[in-house]
């Protein structure tokens, strides 16, 4: 049943660090409402997807789009990034 947005609403509530009843009352619906979204077994009507976006307008494409990635919030660095920051630190120490 699920097209992927049962696991795009656990990780925007996972970023956002909510938890389910949080998340649930933010939207107006129950907590076990969120529970199905997620689980799948229940997908969210329309109304619930357009207030989880008015919630959180940086995760919209991520959520509308089956192949787009999950933003990336301020402060956070890929994995590529983190490297080369590794890399600038070995060299400094290498200086030292």
């Amino acid at each position: 049943m699920s097209n992927g947005i049962d696991q795009k609403i656990r990780k925007v509530r996972k970023t956002e660090k909510l938890k389910q009843k949080d998340l649930a009352e933010m939207l107006g619906v129950l907590e076990g409402a969120i529970t199905r979204y997620e689980l799948g077994t229940r997908e969210p009507k329309l109304a619930i997807i357009q207030k989880l976006c008015a919630a959180f307008p940086q995760y919209t494409l991520y959520l509308m789009h089956e192949e787009m990635p999950l933003p990336r919030t301020e402060g956070q660095i890929t994995p590529d990034e983190q490297e080369l920051i590794n890399q600038g630190l070995n060299q400094e120490q290498k200086k030292a």
